[in-house]
């Protein structure tokens, strides 16, 4: 690209109206231009990485949902089957109490059956003395 001092020294050894005029002005604009430019193919690149990027991280966020989905669905299982073992291990201990309550009720009743039959024979033998020995007993 030519300089001003390049452009000065054509215009000397030009003659008459072919001289050509430098213009500071076309050479800053061309400055400018480049500078667009250049701006512009960053801009791009920068852009181009942020697509890039954004492609990446939409990918990771798509697997990471996927994943959380199945791990959620997977604790919600996990969770029934808790929720069904120990509904069964509370109806396997009430039946266990219940057995247990019927068979002390069974004992008492029982227990109670043979004091009211010791009751009755001590009333008996109050009534009906019969020998000695029972009124020694007494």
């Amino acid at each position: 690209m030519a300089v001003k001092e390049d452009l000065d020294i054509f215009n000397q050894h030009s003659q008459g109206k072919s001289k050509l005029k430098f213009e500071m002005r076309s050479y800053q604009d061309n400055q400018q231009l480049n500078w667009f430019k250049n701006r512009v193919a960053k801009e791009q690149r920068h852009a181009k990485a942020l697509e890039e990027s954004l492609g990446i991280v939409s990918e990771k966020l798509r697997k990471t949902t996927e994943e959380n989905c199945i791990v959620r669905h997977r604790t919600k299982m996990q969770h029934e089957e808790n929720k069904e073992e120990m509904y069964l291990q509370e109806q396997f201990f009430k039946d266990q109490i219940k057995i247990i309550h019927e068979s002390r009720d069974a004992k008492e009743e029982s227990f109670e059956r043979l004091q009211q039959e010791e009751r009755d024979k001590v009333k008996q033998s109050y009534v009906n003395p019969s020998n000695g020995e029972e009124k020694k007993y007494r």
